[in-house]
């Protein structure tokens, strides 16, 4: 169930946004100081509870009321008062206002039980808990705008998320004109969809004309909201939910039609091999096997030739976004130490296939990411350099601080700031990937027995391997070995 809120104080507005209990379904749709800008937004976002301030400049919450009532619109209110204005709040509630909220004594017990009581009052179809927050079912016979925006984690940090909200959606319903009915079905993890009618003849009617108009869509929104975008739109007579735009993840146009993509994947679908799945968990679990080999063996040229094999794959398969970001995140964990939260973000906030190749291309360690990252200090980079030369032998602190430069206590201290991990975990941690190629490889006489791989991965003790093994993988050496062996060729 969406919410939209009114008040013309920014701190009112921000301090309900952080009260609204996310996990039962609700959503902020958008926000406005005024009812004057309210009015515009809310014919577009279908069933929506309103939370709205009475004395605001200009109009006020009682005449917003009224003017919400004349216009049918599937909105319930609640009113945010103060004690002094308790009159104009039995006046809001004799008008049909849900409930009232004190506005100086907000909590989220309160929020939650008058959010409660006003979704109570939709139809049982209009407030059952779905999939993402569908604000309006869609029309018959109508099609998608589907608005995905990029860098969504750094702007949701960094603006108020219901004046973005609102100031997205007043520009695509001026963009789109009195002509194109729209309704908002969407507004979840940088993503908005809408469905799109026909008031009048109109050039989205056609093929040319929805791409022209997603064209003009990214122009704007890029213009004057400063945000990178991939628009998809769909006609009337087209699929009935997204799932043509999430699958053309690796379409390489930033305005997806549906008609474009289905002729796409039908090209594409030449030469594919059939009847193999590459859309869910199994075959993210065997395509890192070899990605696994390369990075252990630190074999960077032969890591990289395989990201690229596996990105040439989807651009076949259209395996979806979902499953493409999971399985990158899946590469990522490859790397030693935890993923930072940044790049983590830029992944979940790719766009396209090719933005999110850029995110992944390795560097010559194979965890210092190129393209729109910071590399790590220098001195971090000797050490790793370092320890991939040296790793099966043993490595001290001190050795490692000496390539550093630094003292024992400050490299120790720097290495797990920019590492996420500590010194010699990290290095625990690549012997035992070493370990796993070696595990998973034939000899000329067969396997290579356990007591051998041990001290080829720096370890002199057996029974320690094989205990820190199995507390990092979760399985014993011979365990890992019968589930995982691959064949090198």
């Amino acid at each position: 169930m969406n919410i939209f809120l009114v008040d013309d104080e920014l701190l009112v507005r921000t301090g309900i946004q952080t009260l609204i209990p996310t996990d039962q379904d609700y959503t902020l749709a958008g926000d406005a100081r005024t009812g004057e800008e309210a009015l515009e937004i809310l014919p577009h976002l279908g069933n929506t509870i309103l939370i709205t301030d009475i004395v605001m400049p200009g109009m006020s919450g009682l005449e917003l009321i009224r003017k919400v009532r004349e216009a049918r619109l599937p909105v319930q209110v609640i009113i945010l008062t103060s004690h002094r204005e308790f009159d104009y709040a039995r006046q809001a509630m004799e008008m049909g206002a849900v409930d009232y909220l004190l506005k100086h004594e907000l909590n989220s017990q309160d929020l939650q039980r008058v959010l409660d009581k006003a979704r109570s009052l939709f139809p049982d179809a209009l407030r059952k808990a779905v999939p993402g927050p569908v604000f309006s079912s869609r029309p018959e016979g109508a099609g998608k705008i589907i608005i995905r925006i990029g860098d969504y984690h750094t702007i949701s940090s960094t603006r108020d998320p219901g004046e973005f909200s609102t100031g997205l959606i007043h520009l695509v319903t001026q963009i789109a004109g009195k002509a194109i009915g729209l309704k908002l079905e969407q507004a979840q993890s940088g993503v908005w969809i809408f469905s799109w009618t026909l008031n009048h003849p109109h050039p989205l009617d056609t093929l040319q004309g929805r791409r022209q108009f997603g064209q003009r869509l990214a122009t704007q929104l890029f213009a004057i909201m400063n945000v990178r975008t991939r628009i998809g739109l769909s006609p009337p007579d087209g699929p009935p939910d997204s799932e043509f735009f999430d699958r053309a993840f690796a379409f390489p146009e930033p305005v997806v039609l549906w008609e474009d993509y289905t002729y796409w994947v039908e090209e594409e679908k030449q030469g594919v091999q059939k009847g193999i799945d590459h859309s869910g968990s199994d075959f993210i679990a065997k395509s890192l096997i070899r990605l696994q080999h390369y990075y252990s063996a630190g074999n960077w040229h032969h890591f990289q030739e395989e990201l690229s094999a596996h990105f040439e794959l989807f651009k076949k398969v259209h395996p979806g976004r979902n499953t493409v970001i999971q399985w990158a995140k899946k590469v990522m964990s490859l790397y030693p130490g935890e993923i930072p939260a940044a790049i983590l973000y830029r992944i979940e906030d790719s766009l396209d296939m090719d933005e999110l190749s850029a995110i992944l291309a390795a560097g010559e360690q194979g965890f210092i990411l190129q393209s729109g990252f910071q590399g790590l200090p220098p001195e971090i980079q000797r050490v790793q350099v370092f320890i991939e030369k040296n790793f099966q032998q043993t490595i001290s602190l001190e050795q490692a601080a000496e390539v550093a430069a630094k003292s024992p206590s400050y490299f120790s201290d720097l290495f797990h700031r920019t590492m996420g991990i500590g010194f010699v975990d990290y290095i625990n941690h690549r012997r035992i990937q070493h370990a796993q190629v070696l595990l998973t490889q034939y000899g000329d006489t067969g396997d290579l027995p356990i007591r051998d791989i041990a001290p080829l991965c720096g370890f002199q003790n057996e029974k320690y391997f094989s205990r820190l093994f199995k507390r990092i993988t979760g399985q014993t050496p011979g365990e890992y070995r019968s589930k995982n062996r691959a064949p090198l060729n």
